[in-house]
């Protein structure tokens, strides 16, 4: 019960920080000398180039505030920590027809890599030429898996403006709250990454 209350104090102490780092990051926001600076600091933190057009009429907003304060929620509810034992979590196959727990996909003598992204995530656009070279390099000796998680930057929320492969057009991705758009997204997701492990 302590627990569950501390937890709880933590988190409302931390949104109020954060409404009010908000609120001052947005009075600089609006002085044009100091957009480069911003810039340069965001792609640090990401270890990205990111196009400011991508993100900056978000950044700062009411929708960002929400997904940092959501995020926050989940990192002091999660189960997963160093050195515990990985949680077996129910994981559906790309077809929709089957279910496993995702430790089933590892072998007792391999490592199980397991690679978390979504359609409007920058950082997994970007990093994917990386993971793909991984997986040829490791593959012979580990495992891998990809894992569909709940969008970064949907159109419903803190939203990006991302751009398909080969194309200008931007992706409005809205969050998928059932199982069944969840599966079209990820099927989208495997041919535009053209990914060969499997998607869940």
């Amino acid at each position: 019960m302590s627990q569950s209350l501390s937890l709880v104090i933590i988190y409302y102490t931390f949104s109020i920080l954060l409404a009010l780092v908000f609120g001052v990051l947005r009075q600089v926001k609006c002085l044009s000398c100091l957009h480069a600076y911003i810039h340069r600091l965001l792609c640090t933190v990401v270890s990205i180039q990111l196009p400011i057009d991508m993100y900056w009429e978000t950044l700062f907003g009411w929708k960002m505030f929400q997904s940092v304060q959501r995020t926050l929620l989940l990192e002091l509810s999660r189960k997963a920590h160093r050195n515990d034992i990985a949680p077996n979590s129910v994981v559906f196959s790309l077809d929709g027809k089957s279910k496993a727990n995702l430790l089933d996909y590892g072998s007792e003598h391999r490592p199980l890599v397991l690679v978390f992204g979504s359609l409007t995530c920058p950082v997994f656009r970007q990093k994917l030429k990386e993971y793909k070279q991984l997986m040829r390099d490791l593959e012979d000796v580990a495992d891998f898996v990809f894992v569909y998680i709940e969008e970064a930057h949907p159109s419903d929320g803190w939203r990006f403006k991302v751009s398909m492969r080969r194309s200008s057009k931007s992706v409005r991705v809205r969050e998928p709250y059932s199982l069944s758009l969840r599966l079209e997204f990820a099927e989208l997701r495997a041919k535009m990454t053209q990914l060969t492990t499997s998607f869940f």
